[in-house]
């Protein structure tokens, strides 16, 4: 059986590691796919912190440290979704995209984002560890876009920045206000 986890989803799930706390964590993986060290076959990850601290096939392990045993699985960077609308509401006019002015760049698609949709668990079991949300596309300047990560102690921790930059769209579009 092939099975692939997110390192961002491992380092998330052990309680008060991706906090304040001082706490380590190795992982010892079959295979881990990186992108700058390419693939490292029985390696180890260690994280300390809440950040990854050593990657490779002689990364010391200290004393005391708990171990994941990934054995047999292939460990990949976590995906991030660029422009996602997950965790936003179903009713898009109602919710992405303002439907009384065209031009909304005070808008904060945070506002809109539900931290526990369902879309949310199924992107994380997909391996999508990181989104920035942004508004839709029937506003030429539709808002500000948000970037948060998709798991972690709680969805208070889940905020990366509130301002990831300005939602700008050119597509051909159905007018906001009528006449």
């Amino acid at each position: 059986m092939f099975s692939i986890i997110a390192i961002s989803l491992l380092l998330d799930a052990v309680p008060g590691l991706a906090s304040n706390e001082d706490q380590s964590l190795a992982i010892r993986a079959g295979r881990i796919l990186t992108v700058v060290q390419g693939v490292i076959d029985e390696g180890v990850i260690l994280a300390r912190d809440g950040k990854i601290v050593g990657v490779g096939a002689d990364v010391a392990i200290p004393d005391g440290t708990p171990i994941i045993d990934a054995n047999g699985m292939t460990i990949v960077p976590g995906l991030v979704d660029a422009h996602s609308h997950l965790g936003l509401s179903l009713n898009v006019r109602g919710e992405i995209d303002e439907t009384v002015q065209p031009v909304t760049a005070e808008m904060q698609i945070l506002d809109a984002f539900d931290a526990t949709a369902d879309d949310l668990g199924t992107a994380v079991r997909s391996g999508v560890t990181a989104a920035m949300l942004a508004p839709g596309q029937q506003n030429p300047i539709g808002g500000q876009t948000a970037a948060v990560k998709l798991a972690g102690p709680g969805p208070e921790a889940w905020l990366l920045q509130r301002t990831a930059g300005v939602k700008f769209s050119f597509a051909v579009r159905q007018p906001l206000i009528p006449g």
